[in-house]
């Protein structure tokens, strides 16, 4: 289970330097780039960038039931600093942007609370053996 907690945090702080690289470039740096529906860009990168926070923080603190909390708490605030720095490279910072990121991390936030009942329900389950265990009164 180590590896696995490894992983998670490798793969967040690389997404979370390249989220924070790509969203500081100057407008000049990104002319170039494919260009979606902005609002659904920044969905998806705090979305993601949600998700693996959290799973890497479940599977460090696996009895932790905050979690949630403070992964909201982390990335709104991550999402207002970074529209807040925007400016400084010639970028608009815009409340709309930052609400796209809100709603990006709440429903990151929404899959790990639901996989977390998933999984703990499943281990609280009995086993084909539990039916087989003498009854004792």
């Amino acid at each position: 289970m180590v590896w696995l907690r490894w992983t998670t945090w490798a793969l967040t702080g690389v997404y979370w330097g390249l989220l924070f690289t790509l969203t500081h470039l100057p407008p000049e740096k990104i002319a170039g780039a494919p260009q979606f529906w902005d609002k659904a860009e920044h969905f998806t990168a705090y979305f993601l960038l949600a998700t693996l926070l959290g799973a890497s923080l479940m599977f460090t603190f696996p009895r932790r039931r905050h979690i949630p909390v403070w992964v909201l708490v982390i990335g709104m605030s991550y999402a207002a600093v970074d529209e807040l720095l925007q400016p400084f490279v010639r970028r608009d910072a815009e409340l709309n942007d930052w609400v796209a990121d809100a709603l990006g991390v709440w429903c990151g936030v929404l899959v790990l609370w639901a996989l977390r009942k998933i999984l703990v329900a499943r281990r609280a389950m009995p086993g084909p053996e539990a039916d087989k265990a003498p009854v004792t009164t």
